[in-house]
C-alpha cells in the first residue's frame, strides 16, 4: 500500500507494531510522530478473529482478541487524542468494527463480545 501511494506523489511511511500492548502503541505513535511529526487522524482498523464454542475459549484466546481488538483501539485512541490535545489539533478518531458486533454467528463469542465493546466505546468517546 505504501508503495501504491508513494507512486501516485503522496508521502506515505509504514510503522509496524504490535497494539495488544501498551508498548507496541507508544512504539506506533512514537513512530507516526518521527516520520510526520504530528497526528491529525487515527484509524483503528487492527482485529483478529479466533474462532473457538464457548465451551472451548481459553483464557488465552479470550486475552488475545481482546488485547488486540479492544485494548489496541482504546488505548490507540487514548494516545491519538492526547498527541492532538496537545498540538492543539481538532482530529479525528475512527474506529472499524464489524458486523459481529450486532449479529450472531456461532463460536464467535469472544470476537464479537470485543466488536460490540468497540462499538459501545466509540458512542462513549463522542
Amino acid at each position: 500500500v505504501v508503495q501504491e501511494i508513494r507512486a501516485i506523489g503522496v508521502r506515505a511511511e509504514s510503522v509496524q507494531a504490535d497494539i495488544s500492548t501498551i508498548e507496541g502503541v507508544d512504539a506506533l505513535y512514537d513512530g507516526m510522530r518521527a516520520a510526520f511529526g504530528r497526528v491529525d487522524v487515527s484509524v483503528a482498523n487492527s482485529g483478529i478473529t479466533r474462532m473457538q464454542p464457548f465451551l472451548e475459549t481459553t483464557p488465552e484466546l479470550y486475552d488475545e482478541v481482546m488485547n488486540t481488538d479492544l485494548k489496541g483501539l482504546y488505548f490507540c485512541s487514548q494516545r491519538a487524542a492526547r498527541i492532538m490535545a496537545e498540538q492543539g489539533t481538532k482530529g479525528a478518531l475512527i474506529h472499524i468494527s464489524s458486523n459481529h458486533a450486532e449479529g450472531t454467528w456461532s463460536n464467535a463469542t469472544v470476537y464479537a463480545a470485543a466488536k460490540a465493546a468497540v462499538n459501545k466505546l466509540t458512542k462513549n468517546m463522542a
